[in-house]
């Protein structure tokens, strides 16, 4: 039943929202999940800061997982991956700490384990998109009023994998407030972390 699973499917992300050491709150429109394709989608997600200001929200996010390949490959496997609208809304506080550091909650420091794992999980997606994300940021610690916004930013890759060998070859673009726009294409590995491409900048003012 489609309403069953939505609901089940908001209880569980705003569950892990909360378990995960995260202050706020975060509200779903919708979320579903087909379960013989194990394909899910939310749609309008809202996160909340403390004071009730939102800082980041998403219009539709697509995960079409492959459980075949995940359960005998010992990994997540996706075949797509799709986030459309994404928006963040960052500020560099006067104490030159970031905002959205704020949804954290604070932890006791803990002595490091010698012995734990610092590996990413095995992650792979066939196909990863990102469409028109947005990112506001306010810079309050040189006391300037700086504020910058970043629009249209699109994200792809292909044969996306966090195996340590794996070389992930991606694009990314975007474009601000005052036309200026920039691309980068590229390549993205996890072990050692690095990452290596071509920038193109266009109307770009240092003014």
């Amino acid at each position: 039943d489609a309403v069953a699973i939505s609901w089940v499917m908001r209880s569980v992300i705003a569950g892990q929202f909360s378990e995960r050491g995260l202050i706020g709150e975060s509200l779903f429109e919708l979320a579903v999940v087909n379960p013989y394709t194990f394909a899910g989608r939310v749609e309008v997600v809202t996160v909340k800061d403390a004071e009730g200001i939102t800082v980041a929200a998403v219009d539709r996010a697509v995960a079409n997982f492959d459980p075949l390949r995940s359960l005998f490959g010992w990994r997540f496997a996706f075949a797509e991956v799709e986030v459309n609208a994404p928006s963040v809304d960052a500020t560099l506080l006067e104490d030159a700490s970031l905002s959205l550091l704020s949804l954290l909650k604070p932890r006791e420091a803990k002595e490091p384990d010698p012995e734990a794992s610092l590996s990413l999980p095995l992650l792979v997606v066939d196909a990863f998109t990102l469409v028109d994300g947005q990112l506001s940021l306010t810079d309050e610690w040189l006391g300037d009023g700086y504020s910058e916004e970043v629009f249209n930013i699109n994200v792809s890759a292909t044969g996306f994998s966090t195996n340590p060998e794996s070389i992930n070859l991606m694009t990314a673009s975007a474009e601000t407030a005052n036309g200026a726009k920039m691309r980068w294409d590229g390549a993205i590995q996890f072990d050692p972390l690095s990452s290596t491409g071509t920038v193109h900048m266009e109307d770009f003012r240092s003014d």
